[in-house]
């Protein structure tokens, strides 16, 4: 990896911008809900209110955008981070930078290639009561295999499956493929898992709280206890999976499938289309009193 000197920092850091994209207020890769652009909505440098570029750190160089948001997510003196690339125009060669403010940001010198975000810290939900096997259990943006996890990552190819007590609030993820790991007791609050792969997964006592889950799919996952509330589940499936004491309290299941599964125990206190949702030889769900539609045998993907 590259270890920039004092000397070539400072060189870069004078060089002509990359010429990528300006960022967006609606960039993808952010949840709107735990961070906002600065004031006017103008992306590019952070800066503060009399334009200076703060007290900030350098967490790293050659970092992803996500990595630079989860690493200031992270930390709690963290209050905005910015994220860009440098290096002459047409080089081959460009390098990213990722710096941590600590400073209040005020807003933003529309610099082309750079992005700022502002963290909004009651826009984050508290972390949920931990379940009996998760009691004691400190999430961590820095468990053994988190740094290999991002959008449209296949996490078989990195050999490495150990998510347990994970820090993924907010975090995008979307269309990644985990098949293999293990995410017991780890937060996935407010994440962006549109897509995502839970294939042959242990992630008991897992929280999803308010996730972006469009089309989640969980084939022999065992999920117990996992916690749903508020998430959006639209056109999800789990098959031959298990989710004892799930809860999908105000979760919207539209269009969502589950078969062959294990719901013995489960919660569904004002989930939303549960008439759109589909329970095919699923046990211990408690179709009558729950008023869930049943449908006839059918079979998985």
């Amino acid at each position: 990896h590259f270890q920039p000197s004092t000397q070539s920092m400072l060189l870069l850091a004078c060089l002509p911008a990359f010429t990528a994209p300006l960022g967006t207020a609606s960039d993808p890769l952010v949840d709107p809900l735990a961070w906002s652009s600065p004031q006017g909505g103008r992306q590019g440098a952070c800066r503060t209110a009399k334009g200076s570029k703060g007290t900030f750190t350098l967490a790293t160089w050659e970092t992803t955008q996500n990595g630079c948001m989860t690493a200031c997510m992270a930390q709690a003196s963290c209050v905005a981070f910015e994220y860009g690339t440098v290096g002459p125009t047409g080089a081959r060669k460009t390098y990213t930078v990722c710096e941590l403010h600590t400073e209040e940001i005020g807003k933003s010198n529309p610099v082309p290639g750079f992005v700022c975000y502002i963290k909004n810290q009651a826009a984050l939900p508290p972390l949920p009561p931990a379940i009996a096997g998760c009691v004691g259990a400190e999430i961590s943006t820095k468990c053994a295999c988190c740094p290999f996890v991002g959008p449209g990552v296949e996490l078989a190819q990195t050999m490495c499956f150990d998510l347990r007590n994970a820090d993924f609030r907010g975090v995008n993820l979307e269309g990644a493929n985990l098949q293999g790991a293990d995410f017991s007791c780890a937060n996935f609050d407010r994440a962006n898992v549109i897509g995502v792969v839970l294939r042959n997964v242990v992630g008991k006592g897992s929280t999803w709280r308010g996730a972006k889950a469009e089309g989640l799919y969980m084939q022999d996952a065992d999920l117990e206890a996992a916690d749903f509330t508020g998430a959006q589940l639209s056109s999800a499936k789990a098959e031959h999976s298990i989710l004892r004491d799930a809860k999908f309290d105000h979760a919207n299941v539209d269009g969502a499938v589950f078969y062959d599964t294990d719901l013995t125990g489960a919660s569904y206190a004002n989930t939303k289309a549960m008439h759109a949702a589909e329970f095919t030889m699923t046990t211990g769900s408690n179709q009558a009193s729950a008023g869930l539609p049943t449908s006839g045998n059918k079979s998985g993907r």
